[in-house]
């Protein structure tokens, strides 16, 4: 038996300090399993203050190492997370095709339940443009460092061994025909991984031709320079489908492939909304291998799911 209990508790104030806004959240999740450890905990605090120029958010998060939440999905678990957040965000009247621009500052540490840095990431926004276009152009740069205490391997089986790892990267995004049929968002990311330099150039695009059918596809081209390896270059194209026949009834596709392993996934999913909360699902998963004579199929699964919600 699994089972999840939790609770929460928000706090918001929008005539704080001259206007500004503050809102903060504190909860608290509890998992019991008998096959495991018994009771295990997750927990999390949050405060965002902001107005119309400036943001400042901070938070802190916490998982024990058997945290298992049976109908969830936990990304990390024994990890504790830090966050801070603030960002200036100045308006330009003066400037015809400019609403405003976004320049700040974001860390995230994350920690082991003892308090030892496992890896941060620190981003310090040059300028966000939002255009009157409602097209945005963002330029960042990242200082990153992993303190790995065992070897893994990245995507095409390169080995990063136990050590400790500082790099810097560059990373240059545009976010163009947002709320138009046709949106693409290219995106360059130059800088350091690892032991090595790395360059990955990106295309996502989306193509709603009417309000019932969305098209998408994104690829993306991946190249490490490693000091002590082999160079590593990695292509992944993904394409997805979407199409309501109601806005209860809904079927969506996902086709992903790349060059590493030489195989391709698809996944189908029909989701019905019986009534408001309450859902029906039908998931079919195909695994293919690209073998000279062709795509030949490896893998099969067929998930029905039912969820219903029950209001007291």
């Amino acid at each position: 038996m699994n089972a999840v209990t939790g609770l929460d508790f928000q706090y918001r104030n929008s005539n704080l300090l001259g206007g500004k806004t503050l809102v903060a959240n504190i909860y608290t999740l509890g998992t019991y399993s008998e096959d495991h450890s018994g009771f295990n905990s997750a927990w999390g605090a949050e405060a965002k203050l902001f107005d119309r120029n400036l943001d400042f958010s901070a938070s802190v998060t916490e998982i024990d190492d058997e945290f298992k939440p049976a109908m969830g999905f936990v990304r990390r678990r024994g990890v504790r997370r830090y966050h801070l957040e603030a960002d200036y965000i100045p308006y330009h009247d003066s400037i015809s095709w400019l609403r405003n621009t976004r320049h700040g500052y974001e860390a995230e540490i994350n920690t082991d339940l003892g308090n030892d840095v496992v890896d941060t990431d620190q981003s310090f926004a040059i300028g966000s443009f939002y255009l009157e276009s409602q097209d945005i152009i963002s330029l960042k740069v990242h200082h990153v460092s992993d303190r790995p205490n065992e070897d893994f391997h990245i995507a095409d089986g390169t080995m990063i061994p136990i050590g400790r790892y500082d790099w810097w990267e560059t990373r240059l995004y545009g976010f163009f025909g947002m709320n138009r049929p046709l949106f693409f968002a290219p995106s360059i990311r130059l800088g350091g991984f690892y032991d090595g330099i790395s360059q990955r150039y990106g295309l996502e695009t989306r193509y709603v031709p009417w309000a019932n059918l969305t098209v998408g596809a994104d690829y993306s081209e991946t190249y490490i320079d490693w000091d002590y390896f082999d160079e590593s270059q990695i292509k992944m194209i993904t394409g997805t489908l979407k199409y309501s026949f109601t806005p209860d009834l809904v079927f969506s596709n996902l086709v992903q492939y790349d060059n590493v392993s030489e195989s391709m996934g698809v996944n189908s999913r029909l989701q019905w909304e019986y009534k408001p909360g309450s859902k029906f699902f039908i998931v079919v998963n195909q695994g293919y291998v690209d073998e000279k004579t062709g795509l030949m199929m490896r893998d099969f699964e067929l998930v029905a799911k039912l969820g219903a919600l029950f209001r007291f």
